[in-house]
């Protein structure tokens, strides 16, 4: 885990893997949370209840964190070369 952070060229190497997978999770986080809305909406539970849709947005919200930080990485590293 140290080389992620440490070594520029595989840091910079893997934005586009990174940003894949953070973005994947931020979609997955928006349609969480829009279902816990509809179900919060209709009064029903479309296979969970709303509370559960929201705590699961929460969590791959929070999970996307990490993509999103290594991203935030490699553009710094990658504007700072000499």
């Amino acid at each position: 885990m140290v080389r992620h952070w440490e070594d520029r060229s595989y840091l910079v190497s893997n934005i586009g893997t990174s940003g894949s997978w953070g973005h994947a999770l931020w979609f997955l986080t928006i349609i969480f949370a829009l279902i816990g809305v509809i179900s919060d909406l209709m009064n029903t539970a479309i296979g969970l209840t709303s509370m559960a849709w929201f705590l699961l947005s929460i969590v791959f919200g929070v999970l996307s964190i990490p993509f999103f930080i290594g991203i935030a990485m490699a553009w710094y590293l990658k504007t700072t070369e000499k």
